[in-house]
C-alpha cells in the first residue's frame, strides 16, 4: 500500500461487509491516495468508507476508461 499512488475498490455482492475494506479505504484516505470504485452490480452496497470519500466512480466494463488514462 506505500508504495502506490491510488486505490481501487472493487464493489461486489460483499464488498460492503469487509473489515478489510474499510481498513484499506481508511488507510488510503489518510495517506492523501485517489481513491477509485467499480461497481460490478448497480444493486451492489457501497462500503460505508466510500460514501463521504470523494472517490472517483468507474466503469469496470469500458476498457477505455483504462487504456485513455481515465483514472
Amino acid at each position: 500500500m506505500r508504495q502506490t499512488h491510488q486505490l481501487l475498490v472493487v464493489v461486489s455482492r460483499e464488498t460492503w461487509q469487509s473489515e478489510w475494506t474499510d481498513w484499506e479505504i481508511a488507510t488510503a484516505r489518510q495517506e492523501d491516495k485517489r481513491l477509485l470504485a467499480a461497481r460490478m452490480d448497480s444493486t451492489n452496497i457501497s462500503p460505508l468508507g466510500l460514501v463521504d470519500a470523494q472517490a472517483v466512480w468507474i466503469d469496470p466494463f469500458d476498457p477505455a476508461v483504462l487504456i485513455q488514462g481515465g483514472i
